[in-house]
């Protein structure tokens, strides 16, 4: 059995893909100083560090990173091949997508939608949905908006 944990979340999901394809199967590796309830459901291949906590109903998809003491409350889902760093804290019912990063530190209201392939940067407060794509960042969460150069 194989673990894919690269931090590129596209990587990381090429790169299982391709094992996928060779015939791989995968583990789950769960630190056993973490608190997970009973009917939580996690992908295959993903990685659970020290003192997470997850609690009940939540849904962990493939290929997930949740990090040293994160927090994913009661009936989130958290998508195939997202990250979800150290010390992040959902309140219950958070949606994030496929391939998205969610930052050290960051916090995202319950019931709150974070899309597919979004960055949610290190202690953001997230108080309303984040659209496919976006990268936020700040108190509360704004999209980031580049300079031209």
């Amino acid at each position: 059995e194989a673990i894919v944990a690269i931090g590129d979340n596209d990587a990381r999901r090429r790169i299982a893909i391709q094992l996928q394809e060779a015939g791989f199967k995968f583990a789950r590796v769960i630190h056993p100083d973490t608190n997970i309830a009973e009917d939580v459901t996690i992908g295959e291949g993903t990685v659970i560090f020290a003192r997470s906590v997850i609690h009940p109903g939540a849904v962990i998809g493939k290929h997930a990173i949740i990090n040293t003491g994160a927090i994913v409350e009661h009936d989130c889902a958290v998508g195939d091949y997202a990250h979800v760093a150290s010390g992040a804290v959902f309140g219950g019912g958070v949606f994030v997508g496929d391939c998205s990063l969610i930052g050290t530190g960051a916090v995202v209201r319950h019931h709150i939608a974070v899309g597919t392939s979004c960055i949610v940067g290190a202690g953001a407060v997230v108080v309303e949905n984040v659209a496919d794509g976006t990268t936020v960042v700040g108190n509360p969460a704004r999209p980031l908006e580049r300079r031209a150069q």
